[in-house]
């Protein structure tokens, strides 16, 4: 999405007062970008470009040292900003431990 759709994320995110972590876009990667906040479990949130998914994740413990390791939570279909609006909007909820159950968006 537009590095706008990004900027947005982002604000949202810290108006909520959540702590990000990490926030990069990547615009020679079909203008992917994503952004970890600072939960137990971390939770990630990703555009993927070339997929036009919308996706949240959380960190899995890891047995080893080595990268991170991500289970998908919520995946938005929609390329829109209302997609990525609803991701934040989950994101702000887990993180005040506000919502448990998560359903796939429907295209």
């Amino acid at each position: 999405m537009k590095k706008e759709f990004f900027a947005k994320a982002k604000r949202d995110i810290e108006s909520a007062g959540i702590r990000i972590l990490e926030a990069e876009y990547r615009p020679e990667i079909s203008k992917s970008w994503h952004i970890i906040v600072d939960n137990d479990p971390l939770l990630r949130i990703s555009w993927d470009g070339d997929s036009c998914w919308f996706v949240l994740e959380e960190e899995l413990p890891a047995l080893t040292k080595g990268p991170r390791i991500w289970r998908d939570i919520w995946i938005g279909e929609n390329p829109d900003a209302r997609c990525i609006d609803r991701g934040v909007v989950i994101l702000i909820g887990k993180c005040r431990g506000e919502i448990t159950e998560f359903k796939r968006q429907k295209p």
